[in-house]
C-alpha cells in the first residue's frame, strides 16, 4: 500500500509540473515570436503551405530544395521547441494540452456510450509537426490492394511499385533491422524509421503465443502486409523524430516558417484561381500571396474547414450558415476512422517490467544519460495485422490469404498498460471516460496489473462527415464519424475480442501470469457474459478512436462526383489550389496512416513540380494515373 501511495504522489507531481511547464513554454514562444509578425517586406511567395504536419513539412522541404522557389509554411500552433515534448512515453500527456486542437465528435448512436456525451475525443496536433507530434510514432504501410482501391475508377493499369512503393521508399529513412532490405525500404528520406529500443517480457511472450497458433511473424512493411511484427517507429536517439525535425535541421533560406498563424481564408479571384491566404496572428489579419500555388495540408478536419470557410464545399450547407458558395464540392463527406475497443481486458498476476518502472526516477536518469529505457517506449512493443476469416480457417493463415485473396481487416496493438494503470489520475480523463463507468468498472482494477490488447477495425464500412457550425474561424467543426453504423464493423471487432481471448490462453501467455478479464461490464449485465450479445453491447460502450481519420477531401478522377481533388491533388474546378494530407485518402488503408501521408506528400511534391514545368511549356507533364 505504501508503494502505491508513493506512486500516486509522484505521478500527481509529475502531471502538475508537466502541465505547468508546457503552458509556460507556450507563452514564452508566443511572446518571442511577436517580433516576427511583420510581413510588410515579405508577403509575396511562390508557394504557400497551410499546415506544418507530416505532409506540410515534407512539401516545404521538397519545394524549397529549388532555390528559385520562395516558400511560406503557415502553422496555427506553436513551434513546440522543447525536447521534452519528444520523449515517447509522455505522448498521452500531450493530448488535451495546448498542443491539441481538442476536437470531439457529436454524440454517437451506436458507439462511444461509455464516454462523455456518448462522443469520442479526437486529438489533433496544434503544433509545428502536427499530429506527428502527438501520435504513437508507429510506422506501418498497409496492403498493396488498399492503394489499388484508390485508383479503382482510373482508366489505367495500376502499378503498386511505381505509384506507391517508390514514394514510400523515397519518404523513408530506414536505419533499423530492415535497413538492408533495399527492395522494400528506403534510406535518406525525411521520415526516420528504427526499431523499438525498450522491450519487456511481453515482447517474447506475444511472439511465442503467435507461434503456438501457427501465425506468421515478419516485417509487415516488406513483402508481406500481414502477420505479427515488432513495431517500427519514428525515433532517433531515444526521441521522437518526424519530418518537421528533419525540415528544421535542413531549412533553406528560401523557406519562411510562421507559427501561431491561423489561416482564415484562401484568396480566390473571379476565375477561382488561388492567389494567397488571409491569416490571423496575435489578433491581427494578414494577406500573403502565392504566384505558383496554395497548398492546404491542415489535416482531415482542418483542411475541409478552411475550404468551406473559403466558399468551397457543399453549396446548401455553406449557404445555410451564411457563406457565399464559390465552388460546389462534397467537402467534408466520406469521413472514415479506425475504431477500437478493449481497454484493460488483460490482467497479470504479477507486475510486468513496464508496471514496475512506469514512473521510476532511475528510468529518468537512464534516459538522460543513455537515451534508452522505459521512457523510449510508446506503450506498444508488438502489433499484428490479420484477417478474421483466415484466423478461423483450418488450411493455415498464409494459404488462406493467398487462396481467398484476403488482406488484413483487423489490427492488434499489444499495449502494456490500461486505463487503470495510473489509478485513474490522467488516462481516463484524456479519453473522456464517464465517471460512472470508472467508478462501477475500471476502478476495480487499480490494485491489479492490467494491459490492453486492442483490436482495431481497419476497413470500416461506416461513413461520416465534417461540417461547419457557423462561419466563425474559431468555432469547432461538427464531426460525426457515424461509428458502427454498419453491422459488419461491430462483427469484426467482436471477432477481434475472441482472438485476444484465444491468444491469452496460450501457454506462453499463461507462463507470465496473463489471464482474460472476466469482470462483468455492469452496463451489459443483462446479457450472458462472453456471449456475442454481451460483447456487442460492450463494444458499443467501449469504442474509441485510434486517431486515423481520413477522406474528407476525397481524391479521385475528375468525373467522380464524390471527389474533391483529382489525382494530381488539385481542387476540382479551381486553379493553383491543392490539398495534400490524410483528407485526400479515398478509402482507409489496412494500417496506421502516417506513413501513407508521408508517401502522399512525396508524390504530391513531384506532381506539383511537374505542373510548374508544364506551365512553363518546357515539357508536357504526364498525369498521375488520372
Amino acid at each position: 500500500m505504501c508503494g502505491k501511495i508513493a506512486f500516486a504522489t509522484l505521478y500527481c507531481a509529475l502531471l502538475l509540473n508537466f502541465s505547468t511547464y508546457i503552458c509556460l513554454l507556450d507563452w514564452y514562444e508566443f511572446f518571442t515570436t511577436l517580433s516576427l509578425i511583420d510581413l510588410n517586406k515579405e508577403y509575396k511567395f511562390d508557394y504557400i503551405i497551410v499546415g506544418g504536419g507530416t505532409a506540410g513539412s515534407i512539401l516545404a522541404f521538397r519545394l524549397s530544395q529549388n532555390p528559385n522557389n520562395k516558400v511560406l509554411l503557415l502553422e496555427a500552433g506553436s513551434m513546440g521547441k522543447s525536447s521534452i515534448l519528444d520523449i515517447p512515453l509522455i505522448t498521452p500527456l500531450l493530448h488535451k494540452s495546448i498542443y491539441d486542437w481538442k476536437y470531439r465528435t457529436v454524440p454517437q448512436d451506436n458507439a462511444c456510450w461509455a464516454f462523455k456525451d456518448n462522443s469520442s475525443s479526437w486529438p489533433s496536433g496544434k503544433v509545428l509537426g502536427g499530429s506527428g507530434r502527438l501520435n504513437h510514432m508507429l510506422y506501418t504501410r498497409g496492403h498493396p490492394d488498399d492503394y489499388k482501391e484508390w485508383f479503382i475508377d482510373c482508366d489505367c493499369d495500376f502499378n503498386y511499385e511505381q505509384e506507391i512503393l517508390y514514394y514510400m521508399k523515397k519518404s523513408e529513412n530506414q536505419v533499423g533491422s530492415q535497413s538492408n532490405n533495399e527492395y522494400y525500404h528506403g534510406r535518406g528520406g525525411t521520415l526516420i524509421v528504427d526499431d523499438m529500443v525498450y522491450q519487456s517480457e511481453l515482447y517474447d511472450s506475444i511472439f511465442n503465443a503467435a507461434n503456438c497458433l501457427n501465425l506468421p511473424i515478419r516485417d509487415v512493411n516488406g513483402k508481406f502486409s500481414s502477420g505479427f511484427s515488432p513495431i517500427q517507429i519514428n525515433i532517433k536517439n531515444g526521441k521522437r523524430f518526424t519530418p518537421i525535425h528533419h525540415l528544421l535541421q535542413n531549412q533553406q533560406p528560401n523557406l519562411v516558417i510562421k507559427t501561431q498563424s491561423t489561416a482564415k481564408e484562401i484568396l480566390l479571384n473571379a476565375n477561382l484561381e488561388a492567389y494567397g491566404v488571409n491569416f490571423i496572428k496575435s489578433g491581427d489579419k494578414y494577406d500573403v500571396f502565392a504566384s505558383k500555388g496554395v497548398i492546404i495540408s491542415s489535416g482531415t478536419i482542418g483542411s475541409p474547414k478552411l475550404l468551406m470557410l473559403s466558399g468551397i464545399g457543399p453549396k446548401k450547407h455553406l449557404q445555410s450558415i451564411g457563406i457565399k458558395s464559390k465552388l460546389d464540392l462534397p467537402v467534408g463527406y466520406n469521413l472514415q476512422d479506425h475504431i477500437s475497443t478493449g481497454f484493460d481486458l488483460i490482467i497479470f498476476e504479477e507486475p510486468l517490467d513496464f508496471h514496475k518502472k512506469f514512473v521510476s526516477p532511475l528510468e529518468v536518469l537512464k534516459y538522460i544519460l543513455k537515451e534508452n529505457g522505459i521512457l523510449t517506449s510508446v506503450g506498444v512493443e508488438v502489433l499484428a495485422f490479420l484477417n478474421t476469416f483466415c484466423l478461423e480457417n483450418v488450411i493455415g493463415y498464409d494459404l488462406c490469404e493467398a487462396e481467398f485473396n484476403h488482406r488484413p481487416n483487423i489490427e492488434f496493438l499489444f499495449m502494456q498498460a490500461g486505463l487503470a494503470t495510473d489509478y485513474g489520475m490522467r488516462m481516463r480523463h484524456i479519453v473522456g471516460l464517464k465517471s460512472v463507468v470508472w467508478k462501477e468498472y475500471y476502478s476495480k482494477f487499480v490494485n491489479n496489473y492490467t494491459a490492453s490488447f486492442l483490436p482495431i477495425l481497419l476497413r470500416p464500412k461506416s461513413r461520416g462527415y465534417v461540417k461547419l457550425k457557423n462561419s466563425k474561424i474559431d468555432s469547432k467543426p461538427i464531426i460525426n464519424p457515424n461509428y458502427l453504423s454498419e453491422k459488419d464493423d461491430i462483427n469484426i471487432l467482436l471477432a477481434g475480442i475472441r482472438f485476444i481471448k484465444k491468444l491469452v490462453e496460450t501457454p506462453p501467455m499463461r507462463k507470465i501470469g496473463a489471464r482474460f478479464n472476466r469482470e462483468i461490464f455492469p452496463f451489459c449485465k443483462t446479457f450472458t457474459f462472453d456471449s456475442d450479445d454481451y460483447w456487442k453491447c460492450y463494444i458499443k460502450y467501449m469504442s474509441f478512436t485510434i486517431y486515423h481519420p481520413v477522406g474528407t477531401c476525397k481524391m479521385g478522377s475528375f468525373s467522380d462526383e464524390s471527389a474533391v481533388v483529382t489525382r494530381d491533388f488539385k481542387v476540382k474546378g479551381a486553379k493553383k489550389l491543392y490539398v495534400v494530407d490524410a483528407s485526400v485518402i479515398p478509402k482507409l488503408i489496412s494500417a496506421n496512416t502516417n506513413a501513407a501521408v508521408a508517401m502522399i506528400a512525396e508524390k504530391a511534391a513531384d506532381s506539383i513540380k511537374m505542373s510548374e514545368v508544364s506551365s512553363k511549356k518546357m515539357c508536357k507533364a504526364q498525369p498521375i494515373c488520372n
